[in-house]
């Protein structure tokens, strides 16, 4: 799944209907081989995609695929997952990250603010008991899982020591360029020879037809989002890296001696003793991805000398700051306001100065900040519980202040989930139980809400969290977010927001607008189905499933908006499914069947929400999608 996902959306219904299929339908799961589902055309779905973005002025798309096209990838991966990983290990030259063995099911988690929470939820539980376990990602990685353990790495310092020179560069917008087609070109190693001897059962050939069906039929560009898409980007990668590594050695250009080449997804670290070399081989890179229809980001290519990648020393910096703030902090003994203040101010005026001095590392370094203060809020917490009751409250006041303000530097998924999780430590764990605190944490949301709501998918999270603070937001404003954009996700984030015993006879405008927006959707599905009743398969396999799914079960709905959904509902549970036919589609229609297991956990309380953060944290591949 995306890592931009609302908090509340989740597989977990479908990775539980899988794992409790009976006997029979187990064997029928089985029969389905990879040679009877793959030798014929597959059903095409539409991805729900969304916008997130880049930075201020650009955005990426984002997609969260069909169900279906879930199914079919996960066919794949249980018939060929050995031999991706054989492909890479024996053409990954320069690739920093790929497949390379079949990960345990589960791994421990490192997210000790979440342990902390689930433990101030549930007075019983034992702090010092094993981690929780949570699904990562089916393959393990080799040789870093993120490019930051490459940044600080000892291989990075060797490289730095036999090397002078460094060229950095990237492929311009590779997920969506890349050709499905190129797949099989890359797997056999040869455009022509792809094209002569076509073969449908072959891996590359079957990852074509299922990129393609995941994307409606596209076969330029690949769906980003899901961590399946990387390995795919990797295979095509790996034979350009191939590519060029031949052409170099054919022209005495000899890897490990005269130039390194080490690649982190579509970065691309050239190092050598010449520049003239270097150039040279970027020229051979541009050429062999021109093959693959991939071209090279020239406003990100940069020539560097040691020492190597500058734009990194920030980090020791930083840190260095943050020791010293939380020191400072821990040492006050002190009432004075005005201190207290400065100690505040102090550092967030060396965070802004950092970014000036780092532009093109804003986001890493607000990241950088928050996770610092996530490793360290229970120690800080506990340390201003023990102050004074005068400067108490006010120590809380500023740290929440801070927060609030060094998130509007970067403001994406990740760090809103970073903000949340401090934000419901504090409310959770502050012993007084303010009002005032709790009053200034609704607040600070609530104005990033007001102010940043055209970064609708970053920011939608937090009325998930709202929905525990015991203040209402403003009606205008949720109204607000409804008119500028009526998505399933806006949709169902406000739509969980209002789902507490106390707003339950409140924001009838809003519930209302919700009806209005879900009946238009729904009564013209329906319209097309009475034109065409086959229609009702290309509905099921479009974007527009989710909402009709999901939304039968949310408890909003008023009598009419419900009962056309109840329509649907009741033609999809009349499908007969021939077991004969050997589809996907039919386990599909079976998990549909009763639309009584939604993508959105609408009973989702603040203990399930705090799991869902502690397993966000476990995707330590990325801290985004793509």
């Amino acid at each position: 799944m995306p890592f931009e996902l609302p908090l509340i959306f989740s597989n977990d219904n479908l990775y539980e209907f899988l794992n409790s299929l009976d006997g029979e339908k187990i064997d029928i799961w089985n029969e389905y081989s990879i040679n009877k589902l793959f030798n014929k055309k597959i059903e095409e779905t539409e991805p729900f995609n969304f916008l997130i973005y880049k930075n201020e002025s650009s955005t990426r798309i984002i997609s969260l695929i069909h169900p279906l096209s879930q199914l079919y990838m996960l066919k794949v991966i249980e018939k060929y997952d050995l031999e991706i990983i054989n492909y890479f290990k024996q053409n990954a030259i320069f690739s920093l990250r790929h497949p390379n063995k079949i990960s345990n099911k589960n791994i421990n988690t490192n997210d000790t603010i979440s342990k902390n929470l689930l433990s101030l939820l549930n007075e019983e539980s034992d702090e010092s008991e094993e981690s929780s376990t949570v699904p990562t990602s089916y393959f393990i990685k080799r040789r870093f899982t993120k490019i930051n353990d490459f940044f600080n790495s000892n291989f990075l310092k060797k490289l730095e020591i036999k090397y002078s020179q460094l060229l950095r560069i990237d492929f311009q917008n590779c997920f969506y360029n890349i050709y499905t087609h190129s797949l099989d070109w890359s797997y056999l190693g040869d455009i022509k020879l792809a094209k002569d001897f076509r073969n449908n059962m072959r891996i590359s050939s079957i990852l074509d037809k299922v990129l393609q069906a995941s994307n409606y039929g596209e076969t330029n560009g690949i769906v980003v989002g899901p961590e399946f898409s990387r390995y795919i980007a990797e295979i095509v990668l790996c034979n350009i890296d191939k590519i060029v590594h031949t052409e170099l050695r054919n022209n005495k250009l000899i890897n490990k001696i005269d130039y390194e080449i080490v690649r982190f997804m579509d970065d691309v670290f050239i190092f050598s003793n010449d520049e003239a070399h270097a150039l040279y081989i970027k020229k051979v890179i541009e050429e062999a991805s021109f093959r693959y229809r991939l071209s090279i980001n020239e406003s990100k290519s940069q020539l560097e000398r040691r020492p190597f990648l500058r734009n990194n020393l920030w980090e020791s910096k930083i840190r260095l700051k943050l020791i010293n703030f939380s020191r400072t902090l821990n040492e006050y003994k002190g009432n004075n306001y005005k201190v207290v203040n400065n100690i505040i101010q102090e550092l967030t005026d060396e965070i802004k100065t950092i970014i000036i001095k780092y532009p093109s590392e804003q986001h890493k370094i607000i990241s950088f900040v928050l996770k610092f203060f996530e490793n360290k809020i229970k120690i800080i917490v506990n340390d201003i519980e023990q102050k004074d009751l005068s400067i108490r409250k006010y120590m809380f006041f500023k740290l929440i202040d801070l927060f609030q303000y060094i998130i509007i530097f970067s403001i994406n998924t990740s760090n809103i989930l970073k903000y949340i999780k401090l934000s419901l430590f504090i409310y959770l764990s502050e012993k007084d139980k303010s009002e005032d605190i709790t009053d200034l944490l609704y607040k600070k949301s609530l104005e990033l809400l007001k102010y940043h709501s055209k970064k609708r998918i970053e920011v939608l999270n937090l009325f998930i969290f709202l929905k525990f603070i015991p203040k209402d937001l403003p009606e205008s404003l949720l109204l607000r977010f409804l008119d500028e954009k009526d998505d399933y996700f806006t949709l169902a984030t406000i739509s969980y927001y209002l789902g507490t015993k106390e707003r339950k006879y409140r924001y009838k405008r809003v519930r209302k607008l919700i009806n209005l927006h879900i009946d238009n959707r729904v009564q013209g599905l329906l319209d097309e189905v009475l034109v065409n009743k086959n229609k009702i398969k290309t509905i099921l396999l479009s974007r527009d499933f989710y909402l009709i799914y999901d939304f039968y079960s949310c408890e909003i709905l008023c009598k009419e908006t419900r009962d056309k959904i109840i329509k649907f509902k009741t033609m999809v549970d009349r499908i007969n499914i021939d077991w004969s036919e050997k589809n996907l589609y039919n386990f599909f229609l079976y998990y549909l069947q009763g639309f009584d297991k939604p993508f959105m956990k609408w009973t989702a309380d603040i203990k399930d929400i705090v799991e869902v953060l502690e397993k966000k944290s476990s995707q330590i591949d990325t801290g985004h999608s793509g």
